[in-house]
């Protein structure tokens, strides 16, 4: 009895069986629905691991490749050899009325010896000052007077052109065999040459041609010039007279003033964009050394083109090695938790193996 309510042990044995009966075949049923989940589950996680852990380390081993390969190659990068191409020495046809300017030459007397004849050795002065007499003195005009070797070098060969050769960097010039001239005597051998060849090419032939057949032309030109002369003038201040106390007061004074005056001259000229064959001769020594340097500068351009593109190149590689890394580190991370996975595996059916050997043991205990 309990709080005075009589309870039948008959009904309660039944709830008790029933509760029983439902326990035995209840449970066993959730317990095999769980396990068969968590079976189920702990496989399709164990799936899962491996597929991205197999992602990853394949996604890591394409990083890393690539960042291996964008670090090969130095990116210390040389200028190639500057080349002078033959085409760049010869000069344009200027349209009429440009005028070619012609260096002066210098007096030599009672000063040093000049300096080409400093830079050129004789036989170098010899082979440039032939190749002026074999190219270009034929296409000289009949009222011309041929130039002396001295008078040649004084107009072909000024000292501002000779600066401009000695400017040159010579190391990063090609010579004529592809390797880099190692001095002023070799650079004076490749523009030897390079004139040799520019004297054979048509379109010097044709100015030479052209200056050679031209006809002169009067020219007629309006200057103004500045003269001077004289005139009488009253100075208010001047004192160089008699009564300049009295009015009006000052003095009658000469002046000396300048006044433009415009003046016509005729002459007969060539044409003006016409050369005559020294001075073609010595534009081409111009030309070859603004092209070889232009050529210089042009290859230290493109090597540091070439540098910054191998620096950019590293720089993305080594980012690639770090994704690898990264990568990596998370494939170890899955593989880490595929491996507690198995092990959870494992356990559990070694403890199932444990129990059913301990059950059977105690089967065969009961039955002795």
């Amino acid at each position: 009895m309990e709080d005075g309510v009589e309870v039948d042990p008959a009904e309660a044995g039944r709830w008790q069986q029933m509760r029983d009966r439902w326990s035995s075949r209840l449970l066993p049923k959730i317990g095999r629905a769980t396990e068969g989940a968590e079976a189920r589950y702990l496989g399709l996680l164990r799936v899962s691991s491996l597929i991205l852990a197999t992602i990853l380390l394949i996604g890591a081993s394409i990083f890393i490749l690539m960042g291996a390969v964008k670090q090969i190659g130095s990116s210390d990068i040389e200028p190639e050899l500057a080349k002078v191409a033959i085409g760049d020495l010869i000069p344009a046809e200027e349209p009429q009325g440009a005028r070619a300017t012609q260096s002066k030459p210098k007096s030599p007397d009672g000063k040093p010896p000049p300096l080409w004849a400093q830079r050129f050795t004789s036989a170098q002065q010899q082979r440039l000052y032939g190749i002026y007499k074999d190219k270009f003195e034929p296409s000289r005009r009949a009222d011309e007077q041929p130039l002396a070797r001295e008078r040649f070098f004084e107009q072909a060969f000024p000292d501002e052109r000779l600066e401009a050769l000695d400017l040159l960097p010579v190391a990063r010039i090609a010579g004529a065999n592809g390797k880099p001239l190692t001095g002023f005597a070799q650079l004076a051998d490749a523009l030897a040459v390079a004139l040799d060849e520019a004297a054979a090419t048509p379109a010097v032939k044709r100015q030479l041609s052209a200056y050679k057949s031209a006809s002169k032309v009067e020219v007629c030109e309006t200057k103004i010039v500045s003269r001077s002369r004289q005139i009488r003038v009253w100075d208010s201040q001047s004192m160089g007279c008699a009564y300049w106390y009295e009015y009006p007061y000052g003095c009658s004074v000469t002046r000396t003033i300048n006044e433009p005056v415009s003046t016509r001259s005729c002459a007969m000229r060539l044409p003006g964009a016409l050369k005559r064959p020294v001075a073609l001769y010595g534009e081409l020594v111009g030309r070859y050394a603004e092209t070889a340097m232009a050529g210089v500068e042009r290859e230290a351009v493109v090597a540091a083109e070439k540098r910054a593109e191998t620096l950019a190149r590293k720089a993305e590689g080594k980012g690639a090695l770090v994704s690898g890394g990264q990568w990596f580190l998370a494939f170890m991370a899955v593989m880490f938790l595929y491996l507690i996975v198995a092990m959870e595996r494992h356990q559990r059916r070694l403890a199932a193996r444990i129990e059913d050997r301990l059950a059977r043991s105690g089967e065969i205990d009961d039955v002795v």
